[in-house]
């Protein structure tokens, strides 16, 4: 049962994003993931795809930031795909991810450590004489590992320490 549930969920917001026009496609899919009983993961690839695309990143991570406030059962998987989204590559994605997770933070009060913990983790890495590893990936849009620190490599790391204080 919860194949079938989770095949037809996926194929619901496959068939949404590829055959509706954007404001439908960004009324439709908030009803969707919002009100959907169960949300599997991989459900949400589609969103965080979605994210990537410029015209609809601000919508994805608005979603994202109301999943994360919304659906208490998931809300530390949806904050950390938020929160890696702060430290993504792309200044349009990072900025919004940011104001999200600020509001997160002082507005809602929702998991606030977690969030600590994580600007803690990536302020870390600027103690470091070589950027590591771990600042790089698909998920945060650094495809090529670096071997010396950049202004572009560092930003996010600074921005995400700077922002929780």
């Amino acid at each position: 049962p919860d194949h079938a549930y989770n095949e037809l969920l996926n194929q619901l917001i496959l068939g949404i994003i590829e055959k509706c026009e954007l404001r439908d496609r960004i009324l439709l899919l908030k009803r969707v993931f919002l009100e959907a009983p169960l949300l599997p993961d991989e459900c949400l690839k589609p969103l965080l795809g979605l994210i990537l695309v410029q015209e609809y990143t601000p919508y994805g991570l608005d979603l994202l930031k109301d999943l994360s406030v919304l659906r208490p059962p998931r809300k530390a998987k949806f904050l950390r795909y938020l929160l890696n989204f702060c430290v993504h590559e792309r200044v349009d994605i990072r900025e919004k991810a940011l104001e999200h997770i600020v509001n997160i933070y002082h507005s809602h009060k929702l998991m606030p450590q977690r969030i600590d913990e994580f600007a803690l983790e990536w302020s870390n890495c600027l103690e470091r004489e070589i950027p590591p590893s771990s600042l790089f990936g698909e998920e945060y849009g650094r495809l090529v590992v670096e071997t010396a620190w950049r202004e572009d490599v560092a930003n996010p790391s600074v921005a995400i320490a700077t922002t929780t204080t």
